[in-house]
């Protein structure tokens, strides 16, 4: 067989790879690892449902939602991705939520990004993929969701 190309979707590996990095430390935190591009949510509470949401990442706990994650797999965020992040929060209830990017720089830390006017939190967490150290630069990550699950973003 001979294969002359092949194309990977590198930003769909980065989601998926941080869903499974975050889903295995799941259970010793007590908390659920949901995929919401497989589970969308409507967008409106009553009226049209042909709205729907995809959070890329949803953490629940107590049955309910606990924070909205979204991954990217650039090193700056848009104001049309804060602006979907923000739906992604109003549709799940949620008020907590944060990005998780690659870092592209040491001086590209993650960070608290602000309060809306709503009371809703977001942060930005990135995540050192040239690390020497990927346990722990994972554990890091990990540690940092925690966080924002809590409502902490003090990373």
């Amino acid at each position: 067989m001979s294969l002359d190309s092949m194309i990977v979707d590198i930003s769909a590996v980065f989601e998926s790879y941080v869903r499974t990095v975050i889903s295995e430390s799941a259970p010793d935190h007590g908390f659920v690892v949901k995929d919401g591009n497989l589970l969308p949510r409507p967008f409106f509470a009553s009226g049209d449902a042909v709205y729907q949401v995809k959070p890329d990442i949803l953490i629940e706990g107590s049955g309910q939602v606990q924070a909205v994650f979204d991954v990217k797999y650039k090193p700056k965020v848009s104001a049309q991705d804060r602006y979907e992040l923000l739906s992604f929060m109003e549709a799940t209830g949620s008020e907590h939520a944060a990005f998780i990017c690659p870092k592209a720089a040491e001086a590209d830390p993650s960070r608290f990004l602000g309060i809306t006017p709503g009371g809703k939190s977001m942060g930005m967490i990135k995540v050192d993929l040239a690390a020497d150290a990927m346990t722990a630069e994972e554990d890091k990550m990990v540690a940092s969701i925690l966080k924002v699950v809590d409502g902490r973003y003090d990373f």
